[in-house]
């Protein structure tokens, strides 16, 4: 229990920090006595420096290109303890020189002097974080970690309070540190006994808190891992992390594993490691990270709510995955059923962290159908109870997305139904991606009902792959458009299908590269600034309504990956469905 405790306060100290943290002294090192060994070092520059973590001043290194711009970072956790194997420039340069000099800042912590072994002292590692995260030439977006020895059991620790390490490398690293004890038992005396606090009292939990193969599941599965360890080590067992790596392997999490013929240091095949590591951080840093915010419309989905026991398992879904997404509410579906009890559900659903509440009108109704009058009053009425509710938390509601997401049959109806949501502090929510996953649902919920559990599946497999190519074809036309990603907002909706099969779309784009992020951040991009040229009632994406030239805009939409098949299943369904 202490250990578990001490692993709570390490990571609220991460996530509750300041962000203004910053160096306590930097001081210049001359690297011109290695230039001549390794001409790539010219362009780099190196200082000492220190820093506070829990009011300790603690040193350690900063490398990076002497060119001013914005780069990825590497933060680089050593091994040994105290003074054996300490940080130092020769370690730093031989270790991550080539690597800084094509295009990466590094830093690098000596740890508290009153080393813990994994205790307290991850807290410099954490705070370290912040302080690289803080840098002006880092991006902060792009920062990995690697760790060699026992510093492979610090970035571990690291991963378990931090979902920011977009990038790790363990070398040489030893995650189970009772395998350990049995080939080198002499590191009790020398190491165990001497720096972790109170190790006689608590030697096997203590052993088991900075073993990461006993708490694997812990670990930030949004990092690319890659570990690299060696047959001559005489130090570690290579075959340690080999059943790390099956024990990676049982809980599906990501991660490459690759043995060489050389010893802890790879001393025999230092060049090869540099390519290596060169390798995978460009490929896991300097891509280009896309990202994308999660919307849900028609929430609460009350029909549901009743059918699985008044239980929501979207809402339990996402709970598991712990993203930001934002929730479209129409509360006329609180009057469907026991009004009571889907007055809980909504409350549940604004209630959680993650979750940024939007209005969806009352009634679902299409602005260009009904007209201004009726559907501004749909709007007013459509926020009773989540206005009370997301002010009871103290959360906003200023996000508006229009069923149907029709705007309006004309310039005029757009106009004021503008007009009328600024006045209301409202701002109109886009969308630039969305798969149908209403019809894909109808098709789904007639399978299920008719006990024809196969083609559901095939259904549900289907509207992720569907989906996955939409992804894919918008950011390949946003590229070609602009010459980047845009930061995109996905639109589904609170449905049976996305009960089963949302997590898994999820899965797929977060191994594609995709980061998800709040609505807030993804508006954020410039591009949703960009004027709005379409004012027709269809409810199109927002990559089309940015495209002047109506012709233009219709041959892009020509383009647009869809599922003939899908739709011809979707007219046969019996109308009574």
């Amino acid at each position: 229990m202490k250990a578990f405790l001490t692993l709570i306060l390490l990571t609220l100290s991460f996530i509750t920090c300041g962000q203004d943290q910053s160096w306590l002294s930097k001081i210049a090192v001359d690297l011109s006595s290695y230039e001549g060994d390794n001409p790539n070092l010219s362009s780099v520059q190196c200082f000492e420096v220190t820093y506070l973590s829990d009011d300790l001043i603690v040193r350690g290194l900063l490398m990076e290109p002497k060119v001013n711009m914005v780069y990825p970072a590497i933060i680089f956790n050593r091994g040994g303890n105290r003074e054996f194997a300490i940080l130092s420039t020769d370690m730093l340069v031989s270790i991550l020189g080539n690597v800084a000099s094509e295009g990466y800042v590094v830093t690098a912590s000596n740890y508290r002097w009153e080393d813990e072994y994994g205790g307290a002292d991850t807290t410099d590692v954490l705070n370290l974080f912040l302080i690289t995260k803080g840098l002006s030439n880092v991006d902060s977006n792009r920062i990995g970690m690697m760790g060699w020895s026992r510093g492979a059991m610090m970035t571990c620790l690291a991963l378990k309070g931090s979902c920011q390490i977009k990038s790790t490398v363990l070398v040489s690293g030893a995650p189970d540190l009772f395998s350990t004890l049995s080939e080198r038992p002499g590191l009790e005396e020398t190491v165990f006994s001497k720096y972790i606090p109170d190790y006689v009292e608590t030697k096997m939990e203590s052993i088991r808190d900075r073993s990461p193969y006993f708490w694997a599941d812990k670990l930030n599965r949004r990092t690319s891992l890659l570990m690299l360890n060696g047959t001559k080590d005489r130090h570690v067992d290579y075959r340690q992390t080999e059943r790390f790596s099956k024990r990676l392997d049982s809980i599906d999490f990501p991660h490459e594993f690759y043995v060489y013929e050389t010893n802890h240091s790879f001393s025999n095949m230092r060049p090869e490691l540099d390519s290596i590591l060169i390798d995978w951080f460009d490929r896991t840093l300097k891509k280009e990270i896309k990202k994308v915010a999660i919307t849900i419309d028609d929430v609460p989905n009350t029909r549901n709510f009743k059918e699985n026991g008044f239980q929501s398992r979207l809402l339990d879904s996402l709970d598991k995955l712990n993203i930001p997404v934002a929730i479209f509410i129409n509360e006329g579906l609180l009057y469907k059923g026991d009004s009571l009890k889907n007055l809980d559900l909504l409350k549940s659903w604004i209630g959680k962290e993650y979750v940024t509440a939007g209005n969806h009108t009352f009634s679902h109704s299409r602005y260009s159908e009904v007209g201004y009058d009726v559907f501004t009053a749909d709007i007013i009425r459509g926020e009773k109870y989540t206005r009370a509710i997301v002010d009871r938390h103290q959360k906003s509601l200023k996000q508006f997305r229009f069923p149907y997401n029709d705007l309006g049959i004309d310039s005029t109806q757009h106009a004021l139904i503008t007009a009328f949501l600024t006045e209301n502090n409202y701002q109109i929510t886009p969308f630039t991606i969305e798969s149908s996953d209403w019809m894909y649902n109808a098709l789904y919920e007639n399978y299920l009902d008719a006990g024809d559990t196969d083609s559901a599946q095939w259904l549900g497999e289907e509207y992720v792959e569907q989906t996955v190519l939409l992804f894919d074809y918008f950011d390949s036309l946003t590229h070609e458009q602009y010459g980047r990603s845009v930061k995109q907002i996905y639109l589904c909706h609170d449905n049976r299908l996305n009960e089963d099969y949302l997590g898994q779309l999820l899965n797929r784009l977060e191994a594609q590269g995709y980061e998800f992020i709040g609505l807030d951040e993804a508006i954020s991009d410039p591009m949703y600034t960009q004027p709005d040229y379409y004012f027709r009632k269809w409810g199109i994406s927002w990559v089309y309504r940015w495209v002047e030239i109506a012709r233009n805009r219709n041959g892009l939409m020509r383009k647009e990956p869809y599922s003939n098949e899908i739709e011809k299943l979707f007219s046969e369904i019996p109308a009574e469905k």
